[in-house]
Formats: C-alpha cells, sequence, structure tokens
C-alpha cells in the first residue's frame, strides 16, 4: 500500500489504512463500535476524542473532534 508509513514491528498484523487524525495523532484509547472508532487523545491539542469513519479501512476519515474542555485533563 503505498502513502502509509513504514510499519516497524508488525507481527502477524496487517497495516490497511492510516489517518494522522488532522494532525492531531496522540490517540491515548481506541473503541470501535461498528463502522465507527472513537479515539480518546492525551496531549495538548485540545482535542478529547476523534470520531473515525471505517467504512473503508483503507482510507479512514475524521468526521468530527470533539474539543476538551478548559480546565480538564
Amino acid at each position: 500500500m503505498s502513502g502509509l508509513p513504514p510499519v516497524l514491528d508488525a507481527r502477524g498484523l496487517e497495516l490497511v489504512g492510516h489517518t494522522d487524525l488532522g494532525g492531531k495523532g496522540d490517540g491515548m484509547q481506541i473503541m470501535r463500535n461498528g463502522d465507527v472508532v472513537y479515539v480518546g487523545h492525551m496531549g495538548d491539542f485540545g482535542v478529547g476524542t476523534s470520531v473515525v469513519d471505517i467504512t473503508d479501512v483503507s482510507q479512514p476519515r475524521v468526521v468530527r473532534q470533539i474539543a476538551v474542555p478548559k480546565g480538564t485533563h
């Protein structure tokens, strides 16, 4: 697959798609529900949760990023 980042250590896994989460790729927890993935963030980007459409797993698409309220972690 061209355009994907290099795989450093697969150990039985296959890279099928990639998103940089709109430049906010500090995801710490990933939860899947059908064709939607919810990514919980922990960084300083101001995003608490990204919602990603994985209907086409080779081209995941960020559909929403929910901001973190000020003064929260």
